[in-house]
């Protein structure tokens, strides 16, 4: 009876010592839409005819790098929305990274990007950095998005 108690406690301890996998690096949309965490919420979210419009006006040389994290209650919520509402306009480039529960991953770039807190969006024009948004927009995506665009556009263009 000893033996099997110690068995059943070893076995108990190690299920809890070991953490589950989560992705890391780059992920594709369609792949990371497989979790439920993120499908339901992408499938909720419906973009509004005001932000389709605020996304047409965005120009092509936007690109946005997410970071996120897949056991990340915030980027659960959040990063559906984000893919979700930047179907209609592709060529805004969007790159999916997950992070590690550590805030790392593979490749270096939350840590090259000083990512401190996930769901993070850093938004580029033309490759250079014009804005973040950390956990959640100030109303929604496009047009806290559009908001940065065009704080950039008047300060590049007094």
């Amino acid at each position: 009876m000893k033996h099997f108690a110690a068995i059943l406690l070893a076995a108990i301890l190690s299920s809890c010592a070991s953490s589950p996998e989560y992705l890391e690096g780059d992920v594709a949309s369609d792949k990371l839409l497989n979790n439920v965490l993120f499908s339901q919420p992408y499938s909720a979210y419906q973009v509004s005819k005001n932000e389709l419009d605020m996304l047409a006006s965005l120009p092509d040389t936007l690109s946005i790098s997410v970071f996120f994290g897949e056991w990340c209650g915030d980027s659960q919520r959040e990063v559906p929305v984000v893919i979700k509402s930047f179907e209609s306009k592709p060529a805004i480039s969007l790159t999916l990274i997950a992070l590690d529960m550590n805030k790392k991953e593979p490749k270096g770039r939350a840590a090259v990007g000083k990512v401190k807190f996930t769901p993070t969006m850093i938004i580029y024009n033309k490759g250079i950095e014009i804005g973040r948004i950390v956990e959640r927009p100030k109303i929604n995506w496009i047009s806290h998005i559009t908001d940065i665009y065009r704080a950039d556009t008047n300060l590049s263009n007094p």
